[in-house]
């Protein structure tokens, strides 16, 4: 289901059913089969799949894509801003319209610096998924706009706490691993800022904002990462025992 739809990000999410006992690999399918469900309900009848780089970071791929790295179907679309990227809309009757920030230009794409995207043409969309025991969520922006999503349950309370030292910096320790929850929203934080930002960063050093807003980033969630401003979020989340954080780049690289 669709779960967010805002400031140029969406968000999906569905449920994991509970796994048989004793059943060898029965949770990488299960999971397999949530991502499946989430990439067809935001791309029905599109033929699109979930990639992963030689990194293990996922990137969206659509029929006809096969065989093309990231990097070369990315040539194809325009670079950089938000205003030359888009989210696919559903536009009505089945059809998908290409909506950017200024909008749909006279031919029915939208352009910056100078490059056009023909009318029914995919600018393919940044991608972010993460799973948990009970549900499987999926987090889209514009093309060339950092986003990181986690989700955890709340069964590793536990193991957070023994490897609270190997994530948390001097600094953050006595605050962040005070309590389960500040443990738990340190540790979601670090993982979709880690997907973020890239992979670019160990998780020791990422910084936690001041305050952890619900719906939106805002001033006081916004940390840097690699001189780059991100905001950080917790998305409502349709099961009450799962955290669903989101952390996104406030503004596209260019």
């Amino acid at each position: 289901m669709l779960i967010y739809d805002r400031d140029d990000i969406r968000i999906y999410a569905t449920a994991i059913p509970p796994l048989p006992e004793g059943v060898p690999g029965a949770r990488s399918v299960a999971e397999r089969a949530a991502v499946k469900r989430l990439v067809r309900e935001a791309f029905p009848g599109m033929g699109a799949r979930v990639a992963h780089r030689e990194s293990g970071a996922p990137y969206l791929e659509f029929e006809g894509d096969e065989g093309r790295s990231p990097s070369a179907r990315s040539t194809r679309q325009p670079a950089g801003g938000l205003e030359g990227s888009a989210l696919p809309r559903h536009g009505g009757e089945g059809e998908w319209a290409l909506l950017g920030r200024d909008g749909p230009g006279a031919d029915g794409g939208v352009s910056e610096e100078g490059l056009a995207v023909p009318k029914g043409e995919l600018t393919v969309p940044e991608v972010s998924i993460s799973h948990c025991r009970r549900l499987a969520v999926m987090a889209l922006a514009a093309a060339g706009r950092g986003i990181g999503i986690d989700c955890e349950c709340g069964n590793r309370a536990g193991q957070l706490r023994r490897v609270a030292p190997r994530f948390l910096s001097g600094e953050q320790r006595g605050v962040w691993d005070s309590s389960e929850a500040m443990l738990f929203w340190a540790w979601t934080i670090k993982e979709a800022a880690y997907k973020a930002a890239g992979g670019s960063v160990r998780l020791g050093e990422i910084p936690l904002p001041a305050e952890i807003p619900v719906g939106a980033a805002t001033r006081d969630s916004e940390i840097v990462i690699g001189g780059r401003r991100y905001g950080v979020f917790q998305a409502d989340s349709p099961d009450p025992a799962v955290i669903v954080m989101v952390v996104s780049e406030v503004e596209a690289a260019r």
